[in-house]
């Protein structure tokens, strides 16, 4: 729990300092663009890119997303003792992708194992 809290608390920090580093009306105009456009125009990423607070809270939001990732191959793979190197590289990289590639890695150990045990 206590790493989930951490993260969460430093990320939470960032976009707390987001809001309070600017004057009141550019937060209150920020908030309303976000919960207009945002969330359901994927071109609103790039005018958001243009505020440092976002840049920096999206940063740590896939940092935070990248490092769960790559823990949950880590465990799972020493769980079901296949290789996890690659994956693990790829989680930092493109997060899911990683997950993906672990997956796949997970199934081709498991097949070799049954054919091990069947011959």
């Amino acid at each position: 729990e206590w790493p989930i809290i951490i993260c969460a608390l430093v990320q939470l920090a960032v976009v707390l300092n987001g809001l309070t580093a600017e004057p009141i009306a550019d937060v209150a105009e920020r908030l309303q663009f976000f919960a207009t456009e945002a969330v359901i125009k994927l071109s609103a990423m790039g005018k958001m890119r243009a505020y440092d607070s976002f840049v920096s809270e999206e940063w740590a939001h896939v940092l935070v997303w990248d490092l769960f990732a790559g823990r949950y191959v880590y465990l799972d793979g020493r769980e079901k003792n296949v290789p996890v190197k690659h994956s693990i590289v790829l989680c930092f990289a493109l997060g899911p992708v990683g997950i993906l590639s672990h997956y796949g890695t997970r199934k081709v150990v498991e097949k070799l194992e049954e054919r091990r045990i069947n011959q």
